[in-house]
């Protein structure tokens, strides 16, 4: 099935829009509306639209009365499901987004200045750091072979490594404020909203209108996009901010299997000082749970990514790469996505390999120090558990902490629908989408505490990094 959908009204008192299942364009959709987990009611999505009928869409519109009238807070967490079906269709998120199927972008007025704009997605940990640094390093290289890489669009301090993650910053809904890409660009306000977005087109537009004239490729780069640009309206802002620039457009995104991602992930917010993280959580979080909730299953949902971004690229220019594949034979993202770009690396600076994860007996010191120097360092201690994080990173690199296999089991089974999905559209030659070698997880939880010896062996190197 490939779904369609937009909501148009989201009021206290009517939800509006319409849906259909693309493959099965005759079939009218039953849905389900919920708020949060919770079901508010069921239609059918038949009734006929003037401006579906003038898009070619068919009779798929609805109309739902809520039984109650929906507070702002409701409507911030409505979404649609097919009947029978986990898979979140669209949401409303409390404002009404232009529909990006039955109002494309504009006509372009002019000639694109590029032939194509390549844009790699991630996902996160995935390689994206050290493909950034590669293209910083190699940037007028890339410029000689034909391909520009902007400079705009990266947060100032990020240099050398270019991120393009103000990409995200702009394209996200206009309500989500409290994002951090929102807050680390001291966006508060929707004016200041629209000042960032303005400008960010100038300065694009600025850079582009000065880019050589041998260029003929546009690479961006933002794993970001994975990983905050979550609906389907978000992804339709983006392509409207790129679609001015180039004539085609491809979208190149490598997929790790989740368990893979969530151990990585795990590791990236105990380093950042988050020392109740949970490596393996359930998925969605079941009401009432205890523990802090730092993830969410948008994070890990390869079908839903890879629905979204092909429903406003189109499905052609999606690019999904198994990161397994980018690895074979000891190769890494780097090779991999010049290879797929049409990049000729020979003689290219390569970045220094960086260790995304610290070793389980580091990752074990990690969430006891931080909850100590939190109580006895106060204010100070962000400083200091940074500086403790990034000298682990460099000392006591490896994979962290294995989870039990029966943990992996029951977190790759949340995903197994989505991933099916994946393999079915975009992998059919293989058996299954990911290759998962259960035996390499020990059977029981490691509960293995620290020896004073360890201590004392990472506190030395950790200390000598200094010299």
């Amino acid at each position: 099935m490939r779904f369609e959908g937009h909501i148009d009204v989201c009021r206290p008192d009517l939800v509006s829009g319409w849906a259909r299942d693309a493959d099965a364009p005759g079939r009218a959709l039953r849905l389900e509306a919920f708020i949060g987990r919770r079901r508010l009611g069921s239609l059918v999505a038949g009734e006929g639209r003037s401006d579906l009928a003038a898009a070619g869409l068919g009779n798929h519109g609805f109309r739902l009365r809520p039984p109650h009238r929906l507070s702002a807070a409701e409507r911030d967490v409505l979404h649609f499901r097919a009947e029978d079906s986990e898979e979140g269709l669209f949401d409303a998120f409390g404002a009404v987004q232009p529909n990006p199927f039955v109002h494309p972008p504009p006509a372009l007025q002019a000639e694109p200045r590029f032939r194509r704009c390549i844009l790699h997605i991630g996902t996160e940990k995935t390689g994206t750091t050290s493909l950034q640094h590669f293209l910083a390093l190699n940037r007028d290289a890339l410029m000689e072979q034909g391909i520009y890489v902007p400079q705009s669009l990266v947060p100032q301090g990020q240099k050398p490594m270019l991120n393009h993650s103000d990409l995200a910053a702009l394209a996200l809904a206009d309500w989500r404020m409290a994002d951090s890409l929102r807050h680390q660009r001291a966006i508060a306000t929707a004016e200041d909203l629209a000042a960032f977005r303005s400008a960010s087109a100038a300065a694009l537009e600025a850079e582009l209108e000065a880019a050589p004239a041998g260029c003929d490729t546009l690479l961006l780069s933002s794993e970001h996009c994975h990983s905050r640009v979550l609906l389907l309206h978000e992804v339709a802002a983006l392509y409207a901010f790129l679609a001015p620039h180039a004539t085609a457009h491809e979208v190149l995104v490598y997929l790790r299997p989740q368990h893979d991602l969530a151990m990585s992930q795990f590791g990236m917010q105990l380093l950042a000082g988050e020392a109740e993280a949970e490596m393996l959580p359930p998925l969605p979080y079941p009401s009432g749970y205890a523990k802090p909730r730092t993830t969410d299953a948008a994070y890990f949902d390869y079908g839903r990514l890879l629905s979204r971004w092909a429903a406003i690229f189109g499905r052609a220019a999606l690019r999904p790469v198994l990161f397994a594949e980018a690895l074979r034979d000891g190769g890494d993202v780097i090779g991999d996505a010049c290879r797929r770009i049409g990049i000729d690396a020979t003689g290219m600076a390569l970045p220094p390999r960086l260790a995304s994860n610290i070793s389980a007996p580091a990752q074990r010191f990690l969430r006891s120090f931080l909850p100590v120097a939190k109580q006895r360092l106060g204010a100070d201690s962000d400083r200091v558990t940074g500086f403790v994080a990034e000298r682990l990173r460099r000392t006591a690199p490896g994979q962290g902490e294995l989870p039990p296999r029966d943990a992996v089991s029951r977190f790759m089974a949340q995903f197994a629908a989505g991933n099916e999905r994946v393999r079915t559209e975009w992998f059919p030659e293989r058996g299954r989408l990911f290759d998962i070698d259960l035996a390499a997880f020990p059977t029981k939880a490691e509960t293995h505490p620290l020896e004073s010896a360890e201590v004392f062996v990472l506190l030395a190197d950790l200390l000598a990094a200094e010299r």
